[in-house]
């Protein structure tokens, strides 16, 4: 089975979902869905550069351009970055049918670098139809491991920045972190991590452990 067809889909009750996060069962943690275009198009007007981010071999931008952190900020506020992103294709339906499925979905992001980095991303996943339960920012240079241990069992992770999953990966209580492909992370490798390539590609793996 690949994507979406397949899937078993459907509506929980409320008292379903109350069961579900009181187990603490199936938990889904996925990172802020990756804009390589957009952070691209907002860099290259800062620096007048043009590097295609399929070139990209690291996850550090500010090496790439060869700029401070604080003018990549700049550069993304001044081209509303965050506002202007388009979600991946089947993204929010994969998570739709997560949650439809019994599976209780955490946001952690590393938006925190922007001064509304909540209220910007609580705006934007409203606005595409994405469902979560918790919402998590981490600021720049911190770790989103802190956040991932914190909240305890999960059962499937998928981030797209190699030391974010490294540090999901050495957590007992993480069972299944996943990477998505990205050209910056395309030598990263774990034994405990998976990778995929796209967000419905996610189903699969949740299947399985559904199965196991």
């Amino acid at each position: 089975m690949s994507g979406l067809e397949g899937y078993r889909s459907r509506t929980v009750t409320a008292d379903e979902a109350v069961r579900c996060i009181e187990s603490g069962q199936r938990v889904f943690i996925t990172g802020n869905c990756s804009v390589p275009e957009q952070l691209q198009d907002a860099l290259d007007r800062a620096t007048g550069k043009i590097i295609p981010w399929t070139t990209w071999d690291t996850y550090y931008l500010t090496h790439i351009y060869q700029i401070s952190f604080e003018r990549c900020v700049e550069a993304f506020i001044e081209s509303k970055l965050l506002e202007r992103a388009e979600p991946e294709p089947l993204a929010a339906e994969t998570l739709l049918t997560l949650r439809a499925n019994g599976w209780r979905i955490a946001i952690v992001t590393a938006r925190g670098w922007h001064p509304d980095g909540e209220a910007v991303t609580r705006g934007w996943l409203a606005r595409h139809g994405f469902p979560y339960d918790e919402l998590h920012l981490v600021g720049h240079g911190d770790s989103k491991g802190a956040v991932f241990a914190g909240i305890g069992r999960i059962d499937l992770l998928v981030d797209d920045a190699p030391h974010h999953v490294l540090a999901a990966a050495e957590l007992p209580t993480v069972r299944r972190p996943l990477i998505m492909t990205r050209p910056w992370n395309c030598d990263f490798r774990h034994p405990r991590v998976g990778r995929v390539t796209k967000p419905a590609d996610v189903l699969d793996v949740a299947q399985s452990l559904a199965l196991a």
